[in-house]
């Protein structure tokens, strides 16, 4: 007997952005659920309907910071074409830097939810789901992850991104 998650509409054990985006969409009357309450797939599965493109790259570049000694940490989508939802988990130096939030960019204007959260010390999930895909492939910043500086640094400081999910599940991530 298969378990799933409450929200989990896909059945795929795990509750991401595209199950958000999927229960908004059933709501608005725009499509239906991907799957039945079974967790069966439907054929016309708007999970299957719309693919990555190959290639991705999610790239940590340009970090800023402000005389406020707040850090601003752009993720670069190097081709975001076709994303609808996406949701990665960020690792940070937890021991100088404290989470603050985000800034949305001019991409995710027509995101209906884009937020991030501490799950554990030093790990940031980061996630967002819109309507309609994006249709451009030019490289843009996704979002900006907002941090203070808390603590001394002692060395190399570096953002990861691991557990990318959704539309980004296989980009390839790259720090600069």
């Amino acid at each position: 007997m298969l378990y799933t998650k409450c929200g989990d509409v896909n059945g795929d054990l795990n509750i991401t952005p595209a199950d958000a985006q999927a229960i908004f969409e059933k709501y608005l009357a725009k499509s239906e659920l991907p799957c039945d309450c079974s967790c069966n797939s439907r054929t016309a599965s708007l999970f299957t309907q719309m693919r990555q493109s190959p290639n991705v790259n999610l790239i940590i570049n340009d970090i800023q910071v402000n005389q406020s000694e707040e850090i601003f940490v752009p993720v670069i989508v190097d081709n975001p074409f076709n994303i609808k939802a996406y949701r990665f988990d960020l690792l940070f130096p937890s021991e100088i830097l404290e989470f603050v939030g985000v800034e949305r960019t001019e991409l995710q204007k027509d995101f209906v939810q884009v937020d991030a959260n501490k799950i554990v010390e030093g790990v940031l999930r980061v996630g967002g789901y819109r309507s309609t895909p994006i249709m451009d492939r030019s490289p843009r910043v996704l979002i900006t992850l907002v941090f203070r500086v808390i603590g001394e640094a002692k060395g190399p400081n570096s953002f990861t991104i691991i557990n990318a999910v959704d539309d980004i599940k296989n980009a390839s991530e790259k720090n600069y």
